[in-house]
């Protein structure tokens, strides 16, 4: 008895063989699967693993385990037949490549980077009389606790001896600074002040519809990003080639040959 052949998960109108989008993104875990659909939104391995939880971006130890859990989640056959299979239902039209070149032809970095208002300390500098006067009034204080205490609870009285003799130390520390210097100043924080800085954020870049712009994301030491985007002159090239703004030219060297054949209409010359 012949046996029978197991069928193919293949959908109408797919190609023979291969494997619907949605029977695709069923053989994958969770994650995979969120990674495979933020990676056909936004063409970055590393910003799909980041999108798909692979890693906190917030994180510095995290920024470069997206980089690399990106890319090995790329290499994964049940990954890379479901990303195929995604193309395959996306069908881009040639006008979304045009679209898509133009963009990347006439990238600004500036574009990918968004404000963000942060609050910082403002500082000035005071004369040293007043940190001394501020000295004076904590060791008073420090000291009156110390006798307080001095019957009553032997800890809080050892705690208050001791801060009451750091800030005596403290305090002839900057009443020598004054005899040599009277008119010594230190920085003292007086308030805060608004301030704008220019960030990426991947999140932002998505949401205005740039995230093509960038083929990869990297961090230094420091935690910030370093953008890799696509190739502007590429871009350029492809797009002169579509629209045929030039001709392409071949080089020959050594020697060419060329025979001219002469056709008349009616009765020959003499």
């Amino acid at each position: 008895m012949a046996k029978r052949k197991p069928k193919t998960e293949t959908d109408p109108g797919t190609e023979t063989g291969a494997l619907s989008f949605a029977k695709a993104l069923s053989k994958l875990l969770p994650q995979q699967r969120l990674w495979v659909q933020y990676y056909l939104q936004t063409f970055s391995k590393t910003e799909a693993a980041v999108l798909a939880g692979y890693g906190d971006p917030e994180n510095p130890k995290h920024r470069n385990c997206c980089k690399s859990e990106g890319h090995r989640t790329s290499k994964i056959p049940a990954v890379k037949a479901a990303v195929e299979a995604g193309f395959r239902e996306m069908h881009m039209s040639p006008a979304e490549i045009i679209a898509r070149l133009e963009a990347q032809a006439s990238a600004d970095p500036a574009e990918l980077y968004f404000p963000v208002e942060y609050e910082v300390d403002v500082f000035e500098d005071v004369s040293l009389h007043v940190q001394l006067d501020y000295l004076r009034k904590k060791l008073a204080i420090a000291e009156d606790l110390r006798d307080r205490f001095q019957d009553r609870a032997p800890m809080l009285y050892n705690e208050n001896k001791e801060k009451a003799l750091r800030l005596e130390q403290q305090i002839a520390e900057v009443e020598l600074t004054l005899e040599q210097d009277p008119k010594a100043t230190f920085s003292m924080k007086t308030g805060t002040r608004k301030e704008i800085r220019w960030e990426f954020d991947i999140i932002k870049a998505r949401e205005a519809g740039l995230s093509h712009l960038v083929q990869e994301i990297s961090y230094d030491q420091r935690g910030q990003p370093k953008l890799k985007l696509a190739d502007k002159v590429k871009s350029q090239e492809l797009l002169g080639k579509y629209h045929k703004l030039w001709a392409e030219r071949m080089e020959h060297e050594g020697g060419l040959t060329i025979t001219l054949k002469k056709e008349t209409v009616g009765e020959p010359l003499d």
